[in-house]
């Protein structure tokens, strides 16, 4: 199965990009989980099931709405 590492950052942290592989076969709720794992310190009272997540400049562009 293919595998994809797509760079995250957190909108409002300065230097916060980072990297997060996922599956091709994974859903955005394990792309959330992922992300939450790797930022444990800054998300630790966030669920990732509310993460909310965009594509870079499509403002308000969901990626749950994505096939």
């Amino acid at each position: 199965m293919a595998k994809f590492s797509l760079v995250c950052a957190i909108i409002g942290e300065k230097g916060g990009a980072f990297g997060v592989d996922i599956d091709a076969g994974e859903t955005v709720g394990d792309l959330k989980d992922a992300i939450k794992d790797k930022n444990a310190k800054k998300l630790k009272d966030a669920n990732a099931k509310n993460l909310q997540l965009s594509l870079p400049g499509e403002e308000g562009r969901s990626v749950a709405g994505l096939g």
